[in-house]
């Protein structure tokens, strides 16, 4: 099956979120009584629907793998610019977590009083050149993130997929 980058994610998504479902219900509904007084009492019903189960979530499973080891490739494969998308995603996600860190540092700015010092100011130093800074990485941020699902939204992957999607 062909899906483009951008299809891969949101089913990797929706398999992530049936792996949860599959996992809870395993854990919800097949520890049960198994013998009262020396006598078998569950039912063998159950027992096969629990292996049905646990062979769905190895075949979901494998399939998430698939889905990643096939986005992998992609990303290793197609440039922006002669950066792969690899090098180009692994550039948003630290230029996000300095926006974070520089975000949180933005809002440090308080004033306290303190007993025998008087009144107190505290704020981040260099605040105008962080915010600058802050403004910069976030247009670079939005930039690199629309070029990366422009192409995710046009680059096909073949996977062959074991479980289904509901």
């Amino acid at each position: 099956m062909k899906l483009t980058i951008q299809q891969a994610i949101f089913t990797i998504s929706n398999l992530t979120k049936k792996q949860r479902r599959l996992l809870d219900y395993i854990r919800d509904n097949y520890v049960v009584p198994l013998k009262v007084n020396g006598k078998e009492v569950f039912e063998q019903a159950q027992a096969d629907e629990m292996l049905k189960n646990l062979s769905e979530l190895d075949l979901v499973n494998q399939d998430i793998v698939t889905l990643k080891d096939g986005i992998n490739v992609a990303n290793s494969e197609n440039f922006i610019e002669n950066k792969s998308l690899f090098s180009l995603l692994e550039e948003v996600r630290l230029k996000r977590s300095i926006l974070y860190e520089l975000e949180y540092l933005l809002k440090r700015d308080s004033t306290s009083v303190e007993s025998g010092v008087g009144v107190v100011q505290y704020g981040v130093l260099n605040k105008k050149e962080l915010i600058e800074k802050f403004n910069k990485l976030e247009n670079e941020v939005n930039s690199l993130s629309e070029k990366i699902d422009s192409i995710n939204s046009k680059t096909e992957i073949e996977v062959k997929l074991l479980s289904s999607i509901d």
